[in-house]
């Protein structure tokens, strides 16, 4: 399975595959990062309404994960520069305007100004909620090639709350930090947006620790997990200019929206619902992360609509989402369930193994993980066994495929 972005206008299509073959990544890194990246530019300004009636903002954690050297933090930097170039622009109109404001005769000065950041990769964390609080509606993107640096950051200024701080601006519920000597932070709605890469190995380290699983920090990942093979060719072709200043003009573009509510259309809301209650039932039958992982999907596929829906009109906002759209934003869903998972089997690993009995693994995991371990498993035992054709594996050559290769196509029927 892969992330399809046929509902994007043509040139943005052209844009994600000519990331993918200049970066020799898989496409669903090239679509995931665009698609972060224009979460992070809307803040708290697009907001999502949802048929109880709830406010959701684009804002996503969105971790790529794979292998060392492989061309995701470069894909991640191109998609990222306009971002930085307009941010550089601001914090240097910021410094002037800071110089005229100390030049001037204090009886006369107005307020301070006030630097409005869009992009934090190394701070302390009055620095992040200062500047959280000061961005307001605009929010704020957390981005760093490799995540593991703010992971293991988090707690080294002392047993302050971070996480849960953390947890809190997740969910959009207001954030007030007292410090002494310090003016309080007050944030009635924050929106805090993370993007970034790992590598497979360091997922455990990072994420497996028992408090980030027991409250619910893991599962308000989006983990991006393709195929990151490599590319053995070398693609000597750059992204061309008018790319470049394409997609600088649709960033500018998304800076400017105006606040605006976006609800469902009755056919998106119908989707939503089937979807939503689907992951409910299946709350009842697995285990706490399975549980915790749904739940978050729950509330994902509103945000990640509303990002398709962006996209597919160019940047330009419209009062609801489409039908389509929601259809779209499941299908993606269920594919980061996937990616969930996979990233899961890494960050507790003794849990999967000691837990079996609650994992309930659908076919297509149960074969891969047949396939991953008995490469001269009896063929005939496994098609009886799981019910499914012959073909599904006749069809694969490879019977020893790495866990990273995706088998849905194969037993489609």
């Amino acid at each position: 399975m892969k992330l399809f972005y046929d509902f994007m206008p043509t040139y943005l299509q052209e844009i994600v595959t000519k990331l993918t073959d200049v970066y020799q990544i898989d496409s669903d890194y090239a679509l995931t990062g665009l698609m972060a990246v224009v979460a992070g530019t809307q803040g708290d300004r697009y907001q999502i309404i949802d048929p109880k009636g709830y406010r959701n903002a684009l804002a996503s954690w969105l971790i790529q994960v794979g292998i060392s050297g492989y061309g995701k933090s470069e894909c991640l930097s191109w998609l990222m520069k306009p971002l930085l170039h307009l941010d550089g622009e601001r914090h240097r109109q910021y410094l002037a305007k800071k110089r005229e404001w100390l030049n001037a005769d204090p009886k006369e000065r107005e307020e301070m100004p006030i630097e409005h950041k869009l992009v934090m990769n190394d701070y302390t964390p009055e620095a992040l909620f200062d500047a959280m609080e000061k961005a307001g509606v605009d929010g704020m993107l957390l981005y760093r090639d490799e995540l593991q640096g703010w992971l293991k950051d988090i707690g080294r200024y002392g047993k302050s709350g971070e996480v849960e701080q953390y947890l809190s601006a997740w969910s959009q519920k207001a954030i007030r930090i007292t410090r002494m000597l310090r003016d309080d932070n007050y944030i009635e709605r924050p929106c805090f947006n993370v993007l970034g890469g790992i590598q497979p190995e360091l997922l455990n380290k990072m994420l497996g620790a028992e408090d980030l699983i027991a409250n619910g920090f893991i599962y308000r990942f989006l983990f991006v997990f393709a195929d990151d093979s490599f590319s053995l060719g070398y693609f000597k072709e750059s992204v061309p200019e008018t790319m470049k200043v394409a997609y600088e003009s649709l960033i500018r573009r998304l800076l400017s929206t105006a606040i605006c509510e976006v609800k469902f259309s009755s056919a998106a809301e119908e989707s939503f619902i089937k979807y939503w209650e689907d992951l409910q039932r299946r709350k009842t039958t697995n285990n706490n992360m399975i549980r915790g992982l749904l739940s978050k999907l729950q509330i994902y596929v509103e945000k990640w609509a509303g990002v398709v829906e962006l996209m597919a009109n160019d940047g330009t906002p419209t009062q609801e989402i489409s039908g389509n759209t929601m259809e779209i934003a499941i299908s993606h869903m269920r594919i980061f369930e996937e990616w969930a998972l996979k990233a899961y089997g890494y960050i507790v690993p003794m849990t999967f193994k000691r837990e079996p009995s609650e994992l309930r693994l659908s076919k297509e995991e149960t074969l891969r993980q047949l396939k991953l371990n008995y490469p001269n498993m009896n063929k005939n035992l496994v098609t009886q066994g799981l019910g499914i054709n012959r073909s599904a594996l006749s069809r694969n050559q490879n019977m020893a495929c790495t866990p990273e290769r995706n088998i849905q196509d194969d037993i489609s029927n």
